[in-house]
């Protein structure tokens, strides 16, 4: 579904550094933090 007259956008970060001896959970919270879709940003009221 596609909707029409919608802005899209797009940010370029840092490359992400990754500790690939963390746990799975740590990686995964590592990620979404990085894309801004964390739990912790959303329990926040951070607009994401």
């Amino acid at each position: 579904m596609v909707k029409k007259g919608t802005r899209l956008s797009v940010k370029f970060k840092a490359p992400l550094q990754i500790d690939y001896t963390a746990s799975n959970d740590d990686i995964m919270e590592t990620v979404m933090v990085a894309i801004e879709q964390s739990r912790l940003m959303q329990h926040a009221g951070v607009e994401v």
